[in-house]
């Protein structure tokens, strides 16, 4: 008697399995290019807002332990008429606080180590009615911060022969929030009021803070 042949078997079953795989890689594909722009805008949301409160809590906590005044900060020169000529500010102070407040920053940023983001899968859908809906689906994830700090003085007028003025911080934050299979760059601008007085005289027009400019120089070149 002939021995009958057996099928060869493995062909269809490599084929199915071929078709699987190739059902979930084109389903991951489709649902990633849905849900990766959601998921980059909500986390570049997410970052803005955290770093922000944390640059906030961190100048807080300087200008509180510092007891940081105008008088501190700059020193007013007038003439025998009374009359303003120079406006010099003190660039170790400044530069102190500025590395007050990068310390303060990085330790807030350690206490934080990650982010926590959720997101309603009803958001993934694009429907307006059903945006910020159903469970939630939780994401974390870090911050890598570079600070770029700038000085500037500014001069308004608050009456005849009075003018305010203030000296402010600059800053300009690269943020790359990194989690997973997603990660996205933002810059964050945000200023502060270190000191503001009243000044009574007569301010010329044009005032060029040049001990500011050197200190800006002096930060833009370390910080590169």
């Amino acid at each position: 008697m002939r021995r009958r042949r057996r099928r060869n078997n493995k062909k269809p079953f490599f084929v199915g399995l071929f078709l699987i795989l190739a059902g979930f890689a084109i389903l991951f594909i489709v649902t990633d290019s849905i849900a990766r722009p959601i998921i980059i805008n909500n986390i570049k949301t997410a970052a803005t807002h955290s770093f922000i409160n944390i640059t906030n809590a961190a100048m807080q906590k300087v200008l509180k332990e510092n007891a940081i005044d105008y008088k501190s900060l700059a020193n007013i020169e007038k003439d025998g008429e009374d009359n303003i000529t120079a406006v010099q500010c003190d660039t170790v102070m400044l530069t102190k606080i500025k590395t007050l407040l990068d310390e303060e920053i990085d330790n807030q940023l350690e206490n934080t180590p990650y982010i926590k983001l959720s997101i309603p899968i009803g958001t993934f859908t694009g429907n307006e009615y059903l945006v910020g809906r159903g469970p939630k689906i939780n994401f974390k994830f870090k911050l890598a911060c570079a600070v770029k700090a700038e000085f500037d003085s500014e001069f308004s007028a608050a009456g005849i022969n009075q003018t305010i003025h203030k000296i402010n911080l600059n800053l300009i934050t690269d943020i790359n929030a990194i989690i997973p299979w997603y990660q996205t760059n933002t810059t964050v601008e945000t200023s502060y009021v270190l000191a503001e007085t009243l000044i009574v005289g007569k301010v010329p027009e044009t005032f060029a803070d040049i001990s500011l400019d050197s200190l800006n120089e002096l930060l833009s070149a370390g910080q590169k």
